[in-house]
């Protein structure tokens, strides 16, 4: 339907328009509706989708006939005055719209609607109505959550073992018995223990599977990262630390014993949620909160040491990558590679040994047929940077990965294929990085302290710093340390949550310092610029009285 509007303003343009019209289109509850004028023209029209709010807007808005007043006394000065013929007339109308002060006639228009702005209000008819119905279940969502008592809780791994090296298990490694109240809501799991109400929060974001098995009924969560722990701080709230301040941000839960060994590496939550599980396995399908798979989990309560245990596996592979005899044959650059493997959750610590045994005969194959100890690192068969390409093609331990793509045999051979690759492409490489890098670049090595754990990163070709610039030929005995949370984000404000215990695993990693493949990375100094971003320059070497004038200023 469309409505004629007539006595417009002239230079009111079209969107003008459809601004003063809108407050009087929100009070009628009209919200499909358009409008058209033509520069300096004093009239404009009004399309409607529905013929109902067209009509509507008629009826409170549109034009009526004037009056007719009562004829005045003849006699009366009032009646010789009204005779006039160009004072007398009254208007044949009154508008009962009025835009920027002026009186707008409107009434229904004599033209048929076009064809092409009522396929366009059809059009912005549907998108509205999309939006609502997301919206409706965005706030359905929000609403919305699942509940469950939490009898049992264990950390740990997931690997392959059996007779045939392919079920999945989960290695347990800690555990905690304490009943705790589970609730899954709109971005994250959360879960706040009855005794002390200290609290665990699991992110969907890094969920990387949530694996229900109704023959244990047993809840395996797989993360990229991980949880978020708060300590509940007593009352009332100490007035030092601020008096809103109800939590204190931990790297693990106090009352779980040795749960601070595993809490960096061992990404694999087990729930144990008793008779409520097959309950609230249908309530997370039917809301559709998290994606929740179905697999059979075995539980390896006593996983083999050295192989699938992880306290002794790692303690194992720090022997090894710390001994001289790796050390002098295998590159820095490498083993970094090796300790990221690990850190950063790419591979158990028991197949990270198995990549060193190929590195060190690799290593020692080189050597022996190379003539001299810089021609052995130069034909090194492995560089960092095919390494790198790796670590994508790693795939998280989860129903549906397949044991071989995990094997480090296997991962070996394809970074060997992924260097004959690059080799062919450039003919050029050489050394244990790979292609060359022009002279105001080098690699550079980085680590992320988080408020758990260390992740490596690199190396990465960067330019120079003044501190690089002076040690050319030492670029690996310098790493840049980033002091930031899980997700590489600053660590975040909270008026209700303590960092304090955050900010003293950061000073005592400042303090103590960080061992990498035999390293061990000291404070040395950080630039107006690596303070800004929260990062710091140590090095494994004692700095002289040169290299800390460089690097203050």
């Amino acid at each position: 339907m469309d409505v004629f509007l007539r006595n417009v303003p002239l230079d009111l343009a079209e969107g003008s328009l459809r601004k003063e019209l809108k407050p009087v289109m929100n009070v009628l509850g009209v919200v499909d509706w358009d409008c058209s004028k033509s520069r300096r023209k004093n009239f404009a029209f009004v399309s409607f989708l529905q013929l109902a709010d067209g009509e509507r807007f008629l009826a409170k808005h549109g034009a009526v006939a004037a009056a007719a007043a009562p004829p005045p006394d003849p006699s009366s000065a009032a009646a010789t005055f009204k005779s006039l013929p160009f004072l007398g007339a009254r208007p044949r109308q009154l508008a009962r719209l009025h835009i920027l002060s002026l009186p707008v006639y409107a009434s229904r228009s004599r033209r048929p609607i076009d064809r092409q702005t009522l396929s366009a209000l059809e059009r912005d008819h549907d998108v509205r109505q999309q939006q609502q119905q997301q919206q409706q279940q965005q706030r359905g969502a929000g609403a919305a959550s699942v509940r469950c008592p939490l009898l049992d809780v264990a950390c740990g791994k997931m690997v392959f073992a059996g007779p045939s090296g392919a079920d999945l298990v989960f290695a347990h490694q800690t555990g905690l018995r304490a009943r705790a109240q589970l609730r899954f809501g709109r971005r994250n799991l959360s879960a706040v223990f009855d005794d002390d109400g200290d609290r665990m929060d699991v992110p969907y974001d890094i969920l990387v599977d949530l694996v229900a098995d109704h023959a244990t009924k047993a809840l395996t969560l797989v993360l990229s990262e991980p949880p978020r722990f708060y300590a509940r701080l007593p009352e009332p709230p100490d007035p030092r630390r601020g008096g809103h301040v109800r939590w204190e941000r931990v790297a693990a839960l106090p009352r779980w014993a040795d749960h601070d060994r595993y809490v960096a590496h061992c990404l694999v939550y087990q729930l144990w949620l008793g008779p409520a599980h097959d309950e609230a396995v249908r309530s997370l399908r039917q809301l559709d909160l998290v994606a929740v798979s179905r697999h059979r989990v075995l539980l390896e309560p006593r996983p083999e040491p050295f192989v699938h245990d992880y306290g002794t596996a790692v303690g194992r592979f720090n022997g090894r990558i710390q001994s001289p005899d790796v050390n002098r044959l295998v590159p820095f650059a490498l083993l970094f590679q090796v300790q990221l493997l690990v850190w950063n959750n790419y591979l158990h610590p028991s197949g990270a040994l198995a990549v060193l045994d190929v590195l060190e005969r690799a290593a020692k194959t080189t050597e022996a047929t190379a003539a001299t100890a810089t021609a052995a690192k130069r034909d090194f068969p492995f560089k960092a940077d095919s390494m790198k390409l790796l670590l994508p093609k790693i795939p998280y331990p989860v129903p549906g990965t397949e044991p071989a793509s995990l094997d480090p045999t296997r991962l070996m051979e394809t970074a060997a294929r992924l260097e004959m690759e690059r080799y062919r492409e450039d003919l050029h490489r050489r050394g244990v990085y790979g292609p060359p890098l022009p002279g105001h670049q080098t690699w550079v090595f980085k680590a992320m302290v988080t408020p758990t754990r260390i992740l490596l990163q690199g190396p990465d070709a960067e330019s120079k710093n003044r501190v690089l610039r002076m040690f050319p030929d030492h670029g690996d005995h310098f790493l840049r340390v980033s002091f930031c949370d899980e997700d590489g984000q600053d660590l975040p404000f909270n008026p209700k949550v303590s960092n304090e215990a955050a900010l003293e695993r950061y000073r005592r990693v400042l303090r103590d310092g960080i061992h990498i493949a035999g390293r061990r990375f000291s404070f040395l100094g950080f630039s107006h610029s690596s303070l800004r971003s929260h990062s710091t320059w140590p090095s494994p070497r004692r700095p002289t009285p040169s290299t800390w004038s460089a690097a203050g200023s």
